[in-house]
This record gives structure tokens, C-alpha cells and sequence, in this order.
């Protein structure tokens, strides 16, 4: 008995399309050229775009370099903040060349927002019927 409605309400709320996906996603990448000792490093993090409203998304990217076994030595920091965007953090810079590690430190973050609406119902009531005060 109860069937036909619960399958015509499932079916109206699919045909809707209240329950949209969502997707975020991050990559961080660190380029070097051992001729030149050129480095460059990409971070980002972002979410689509039907989630932009909702979700705030922070990058911050460090790159620690080490010469010829020593300690490593923050070279680069850089960060990106993506309101209602991506969020990317880039650097180029020269390390030099010789026995070089390198190590890329980045952190991603996911901020979301959510909204409360508030609505009267008294005043709805008294509005219609001498206007809300």
C-alpha cells in the first residue's frame, strides 16, 4: 500500500535534483632541472564549481632544500587562498647544481560554509493579517 508513494516521492526528489555531487580535489608538483638547477614548484587545491558557494580552499607550499647533504633550508614559501575559486601557490626560483635534495611540503585545506535562514512564523501570520510590527 505504501509502495507507489514512497516510490513516486523518491522519484520526484531524484527529478528534482536536490542531492547534486560534489568534488574537491588537490595535486602538488616539483619540477627540477639538474642542468640549470632550476626549480618550480605547483600546489593547488580546488573544488567545483557548483560547490564554490559553500567550501573555502587554502594552499600553502614550502620548499626545503639541502646542498650536498647538509641541512635542509626553507627556500620558497608561498600560499593561495581561492574565495569562491581555486587556490594555487606556485615558485620558480635556483637552487643551484651539484648533490641537491629537494623536498616539497604542502598543505591543503577545505573550509565549508554553511547559512542559517531564520523565518518568523508568527510574524508571517501577523503580517497577513495587520502586517508585521
Amino acid at each position: 500500500m505504501f509502495r507507489i508513494p514512497l516510490f513516486l516521492a523518491v522519484i520526484s526528489l531524484s527529478w528534482l535534483g536536490i542531492a547534486n555531487a560534489q568534488s574537491i580535489g588537490f595535486y602538488s608538483d616539483l619540477q627540477f632541472n639538474t642542468s640549470t638547477g632550476d626549480v618550480s614548484t605547483y600546489a593547488t587545491t580546488w573544488s567545483d564549481y557548483s560547490t564554490y558557494y559553500y567550501y573555502d580552499v587554502y594552499v600553502y607550499s614550502q620548499l626545503n632544500v639541502s646542498q650536498n647533504g647538509g641541512p635542509f633550508q626553507i627556500t620558497c614559501q608561498t600560499n593561495g587562498y581561492g574565495y569562491n575559486s581555486d587556490a594555487v601557490a606556485m615558485c620558480d626560483t635556483n637552487v643551484g647544481t651539484g648533490t641537491v635534495d629537494l623536498e616539497l611540503i604542502s598543505t591543503h585545506t577545505v573550509t565549508a560554509t554553511y547559512y542559517v535562514y531564520q523565518f518568523d512564523y508568527y510574524c508571517y501570520y501577523v503580517l497577513l493579517l495587520l502586517g508585521c510590527i
